[in-house]
């Protein structure tokens, strides 16, 4: 089967600065564990770093604000990911970690998260460069809640503790405009 060409961006994305390897190896993740902080298999990034599929942009700002995380706050972001990726050496053993299994997010509870959060709607689907259809959909319980979602908002949440202003600090970085 040929490899996938990865479409280019529209011209007003924000095109990430660095390649996912180098996101990947400055949080010192392996790959497998990166793929469970992402909410996906390890196979999925290993051809997203091949370059046979396109990394979502979603997967780029996770990592972006894993990084803001580990600079702010190395022992909160520590800890955060050893919830998301399990435990256990994965660096040559043929045993992988596990990651705890989350039930998924529903409709009620990605709103209750936003509002927590103090974004809106469209504000969630500009950080995560999402459709924002999509995030109404999320919301409004039309549509499946992908796991990668719940792990971004927690790292949100603990951006936005980390330091103040940090997070305001991303968002004008992101160029993104807070909805009144």
């Amino acid at each position: 089967m040929p490899a996938k060409n990865p479409t280019p961006p529209d011209d007003g994305e924000l095109i990430p600065d660095e390649p996912l390897h180098d996101h990947i190896d400055q949080l010192g993740l392996s790959q497998v564990r990166f793929a469970h902080l992402a909410g996906v298999n390890d196979r999925t990034v290993r051809r997203w770093l091949s370059g046979e599929l396109e990394t979502p942009a979603c997967v780029h700002r996770l990592a972006i604000f894993a990084l803001e995380l580990q600079e702010a706050d190395p022992i909160r972001c520590a800890e955060l990911i050893e919830v998301f990726t399990g435990r256990g050496d994965d660096d040559g053993g043929t045993e992988q970690p596990t990651p705890p299994r989350a039930d998924p997010m529903t409709g009620k509870a990605f709103a209750y998260e936003l509002e927590n959060l103090g974004l809106s709607q469209s504000e969630f689907a500009q950080l995560t460069l999402t459709n924002p259809h999509t995030v109404r959909r999320w919301a409004d319980q039309e549509q499946y809640i992908p796991s990668w979602v719940g792990r971004f908002m927690r790292l949100v949440d603990a951006v936005q503790s980390a330091r103040h202003g940090l997070f305001t600090e991303l968002l004008r970085e992101l160029r993104i405009t807070p909805t009144e």
